[in-house]
Order: C-alpha cells, then structure tokens, then sequence
C-alpha cells in the first residue's frame, strides 16, 4: 500500500469520525438523561402515592386511599366545633379507606378527637352508639361514647387495632359468641375487671388487653395465639390456658404479680422466655406441654409442675 492510498484511507476514516462521534456522544448523553429522567419521575411518582390533605395523611393503594393517621395537633386537624373528624368519601378523587393505624394515637388524642363522623353517602363505614364499624358491622372500628359497659353486637366478628384503647372508664365488656380476633390494642388500658372471651376467638393482639389489671380471665377455648403484652399487669390470681392454645408471645402475661397457680395446656409450642416476665409469686404451675416448651422461661424455672 502506497503513501497516497494510506492518506486516503486515514481520510475517509477521519471523516467518518467526524459524524459519528458527536452522534455517539449525543446518544450517550441522551440515554443517560432519559434514565436519570425515568429515575427522577419514578421517584416523582413514589412521592405522589403518599398525601397530606386537609389533616389527613396516608397513601395511594390502586383505587383507594389509605388514611393512616389523622393529624392530632388542634390546628391540624378536620375538626369541627365538637371535636368531630368527619371521615370524607375520596381524597385524590379517590376512595377513602381506613387502615389499622388510623386510630393509632395516644389518649391525649381522645380529649382533642372527640368523636367521627361520615360524610354523606359513604358506601364503606357505619355509625352507629358512638360506635364506627364497616358497612355490614363485622368490624369494630372506633368507639367514642362514654359508656362503662360495652355491648359488641352479635354481627362482629372482629375488633380492630385501638378501638376502645386508653378508655379506662370502660369497666365490663359484652362479646358475642361469633367474634374471632380481639385485635392489637383494642382495649389498652381500660379497666376491664372480668375477661370473658367467647369460645370462638382464635387470637388475642398485641396489648389488646394490655393494663386492664383485671382480675380474672376466662379464655377461649377455640384460643390459638395470644400476643405480646396481651394480658401484661392483670391482677389474676389463676391462669388457666386453654386445650388448643400453641403460641404465648413476649410478655404476654408480663408483670402479673399476683399470679398464683397457672396451667399450661399440652398443645403449647411456643413460650417465649419473657411471656411471664416478673410472675414471681406463681407457686402451683401444671405443665402438659412439653417441657423443652417452657425450658427458657426463668420465672417457671424453679417451681416443681404438678404432675401430668
């Protein structure tokens, strides 16, 4: 190959060159704008699912959305004269819907939201005796009366996280024979003396009956899960866990301190070590489960079982 064909060779590629690579870098450039791009709008969109609208915050789930949390400051919130929040149909344009941590707020709350209401026409929730529940009233969703004595009527079968929470002039509790959950700090810190829970509950929540300091408790007998904190500072002098029951959750019955006799059914598989955290009085224990159940519980550590 001679001089003059190398130089014309190097020609044609430099000037190839010359329009291919600023439309190379264009297209680099491009592309790495049109993913930051893509980036910043899913983010975009990830911020839009969420809201905080006339003191009301939660998210965009589908064609819900969700409330989860009703801002508590006097200012913040859609209270009326009466301290009323009225729940509103949409937000967004699209249906409002309650979640288990809309009423997840401290009792100081209670004496600012004194009560809810609905707006007009709204197909999801009912009220009914100071009480919200969902449209067929198989969930307790939020009770605001003054009543010591409750009466859940015969259609609930389930009530929901912190519906009667940090009520303690709520003294008795009728349940009904279909309930079956008794959900997360449902009655936290009521003074409920007397527990009686109908055979078809088959789960009692997180603190759901957390410092009630009641004095006796008559369980289920369809009982499968106790949570943690559930009974934690009850009065009882006797605790006798029901045939069926499997899990007892951390500190379920913590701080018992009158705890005196306890049975423990053979079905149990789960004790966590803290279940009876501070039972230090319990003098007659019956043990049906297996032992290996309970081997890590201190406070049941040192009491000879009855036999089975």
């Amino acid at each position: 190959m001679n001089n003059r064909t190398t130089r014309r060779i190097l020609g044609v590629v430099s000037a190839l060159l010359a329009v291919l690579l600023p439309a190379l870098i264009i297209t680099a450039v491009y592309s790495r704008t049109s993913d930051m791009a893509k980036e910043e709008l899913e983010d975009y969109r990830l911020e839009q699912k969420s809201f905080s609208v006339n003191g009301f915050k939660g998210y965009f789930d589908g064609e819900y959305a969700l409330i989860t949390d009703i801002v508590s400051s006097p200012a913040g919130a859609p209270i009326d004269a009466d301290g009323f929040v009225t729940i509103p149909n949409q937000i967004g344009g699209k249906d409002a819907r309650l979640t288990s941590a809309t009423f997840n707020f401290p009792a100081t709350n209670r004496n600012i939201i004194r009560g809810v209401s609905l707006e007009e026409g709204n197909q999801y929730y009912v009220i009914e005796d100071c009480t919200l529940y969902n449209k067929d009233k198989t969930k307790v969703l939020y009770y605001f009366g003054n009543d010591k004595h409750i009466v859940i009527p015969d259609s609930v079968t389930e009530i929901c996280d912190n519906a009667y929470n940090e009520l303690n002039y709520v003294e008795s509790v009728d349940f009904p024979d279909g309930l079956e959950k008794i959900d997360n700090g449902a009655f936290y810190r009521c003074s409920i003396d007397l527990i009686t829970l109908p055979d078809s509950v088959t789960e009692v929540g997180v603190f759901a009956f957390g410092e009630n300091y009641s004095s006796e408790i008559n369980f289920s007998a369809s009982l499968k899960t106790i949570g943690e904190y559930a009974f934690n500072a009850a009065w009882v002098r006797e605790i006798t866990l029901p045939e069926g029951l499997e899990t007892v959750d951390a500190n379920a019955f913590a701080e018992c301190t009158n705890l005196n006799t306890l049975y423990l059914p053979s079905t149990l598989t789960s004790v966590a070590s803290s279940a009876f955290y501070k039972c230090d009085n319990i003098q007659t224990l019956t043990v049906k489960c297996d032992s290996s159940v309970i081997a890590d519980v201190k406070e049941l550590s040192d009491i000879n079982a009855s036999p089975v």
